[in-house]
């Protein structure tokens, strides 16, 4: 309506190609990279090999993983944005007292689902609840051994699309030059120490550079133009 009512062109950005290229402002990477997006409302794996040259090799079939804290949290009476607030509990939790299954590990490649784990939470926090209230310490267990579960899933299908990037990329197999894109998950130090087993270096944008989208917008129109 804008661009009809004032004369002025109407340019399509692709969001998620902003957050694919922003390694290229923040880090100066070349390409190729392999990039891992987990935000609130999505989570692939992308191979970046130029601005508008993106293959997504895997990813979430239904909930993100911040969709899923988010559900969590308001499961467990916790205040949102849900991911910190899990996080903060998890950390004072027993990630081993709830045994949360880990979705999609069966199957080959690297798509994955988190919308499962909530309903696997429900049942735990109803199974400790009495009398409709539930112990700080059942939340903060129930809030561990769902991150841990998140993790485990996240840590796996990385190694697997590692394995997809390195097949394509034989040359970036030596010390720091496979590419990695890590955005808005507390628990990347696992994933950083399966990319450094395998000698890869892994690239995090800074936290301010995690939050709004008009940043983003300008990032993939810089990469694109």
């Amino acid at each position: 309506g804008l661009s009809a009512a004032t004369g002025k062109p109407l340019i399509g950005v692709n969001h998620l190609g902003g957050h694919a290229l922003t390694p290229r402002l923040t880090d100066g990477l070349q390409f190729p990279y392999l990039m891992l997006l987990v935000s609130g409302g999505h989570c692939q794996f992308l191979i970046a090999r130029g601005p508008d040259d993106f293959s997504r090799i895997g990813g979430t079939i239904d909930d993100a993983p911040g969709e899923a804290f988010d559900k969590t949290a308001r499961l467990l009476g916790l205040v949102q944005p849900g991911g910190p607030a899990v996080q903060k509990e998890a950390a004072l939790g027993d990630p081993k007292r709830f045994r949360f299954p880990r979705p999609m590990l069966d199957r080959a490649g690297c798509d994955m689902s988190f919308s499962g784990l909530k309903t696997a939470v429900l049942r735990a926090r109803n199974e400790v609840m009495t009398d409709d209230t539930i112990r700080l310490q059942d939340v903060r267990d129930l809030c561990s051994g769902f991150q841990s579960a998140v993790v485990d899933v996240l840590v796996e299908k990385s190694r697997r699309a590692l394995t997809l990037y390195l097949a394509e990329n034989p040359s970036y197999s030596c010390p720091c030059r496979c590419r990695w894109r890590c955005c808005e998950y507390s628990h990347s130090r696992r994933i950083r120490d399966c990319l450094r087993r395998n000698e890869c270096a892994i690239h995090r944008p800074a936290p301010r550079a995690l939050h709004g989208q008009c940043g983003n917008d300008c990032l993939c129109r810089i990469g694109a133009f």
